[in-house]
């Protein structure tokens, strides 16, 4: 998550190697939790939301998204065995 460029300043801190800004929000910053959570909301929320695929190549598609968070869905497997049978050539 960049940071607004007026709100960079607020990140300062200076180390005898030099003085240093986040550009980036790091975890160490007060708000940084509330503001991940936000954003990972809006993750889930985009795929709840996702339109329903029609075409193979609209399954497929999905099933590639979708199996980017495989590592956090338990059973994973399973729940997208449906979606993938329906892309085999019969």
């Amino acid at each position: 998550l960049r940071i607004r460029e007026e709100d960079i300043p607020k990140t300062a801190f200076r180390m005898r190697y030099g003085h240093y800004e986040f550009l980036v929000m790091p975890f160490g910053l007060t708000n940084a939790p509330a503001s991940f959570m936000d954003l990972m909301n809006r993750k889930v929320e985009a795929i709840v939301n996702w339109v329903q695929p029609i075409s193979v190549t609209g399954i497929r598609s999905f099933l590639g998204l979708a199996g980017y968070y495989r590592r956090f869905v338990e059973g994973f497997s399973s729940i997208a065995a449906p979606l993938t049978r329906l892309t085999r050539k019969e």
